[in-house]
């Protein structure tokens, strides 16, 4: 059984304001959670796939695989807190270039994530409106919520194995 695929933390990137005394932005960092595709197995000899919903996880879309618990898949999720009473809006810039995930058998097998497939979803009492680019804060205190999702390829024939990304870019996000 294929155990595991997770991308791990994305780095941030916040750009500093020139107006005076700008809103600030806390993101907190014990509200992250990784990217995990589930624990799954092959259920025929073709090519999968996986795309995490990352407004329903159990809603999810696959083909190619088997899971036993399906609520193992969970988007890249982590929580901005905006303090003050100015709206903001960040802008996202997401990885377009597909990531491999590795797995920690011997002969360095890899899956590879779709290239420009991840999709932003985000909520929270702080939340104005957003789209795949951007996100604009309410004015007042508020948390969003940023959840992402991604499609994974699946090879016929893949190595059983847990497989593990480390430092993925899934995005980065500036004001």
């Amino acid at each position: 059984m294929i155990k595991s695929f997770i991308i791990s933390i994305f780095s941030i990137l916040i750009c500093s304001s020139a107006f005076a005394q700008p809103p600030r932005l806390e993101v907190l960092y014990g509200t992250i959670q990784e990217m995990n595709f589930g624990e799954f197995r092959k259920s025929d000899y073709n090519q999968g796939f996986i795309t995490i919903n990352p407004q329903s996880p159990t809603n999810s879309s696959y083909s190619g695989v088997e899971f036993d618990n399906i609520s193992t898949i969970k988007p890249y999720s982590v929580t901005i807190h905006k303090t003050g009473n100015n709206r903001i809006t960040i802008y996202f810039q997401k990885g377009s270039a597909g990531y491999s995930l590795y797995s920690s058998n011997p002969g360095g097998h890899n899956l590879q994530t779709q290239s420009n497939s991840y999709v932003i979803y985000a909520e929270g009492d702080g939340l104005d409106h957003y789209n795949q680019n951007y996100l604009t804060f309410k004015r007042g205190s508020g948390y969003v919520t940023i959840k992402v999702g991604a499609t994974l390829f699946i090879p016929a024939d893949p190595a059983e194995a847990p497989y593990t990304a480390y430092g993925q870019n899934l995005f980065t996000y500036w004001r």
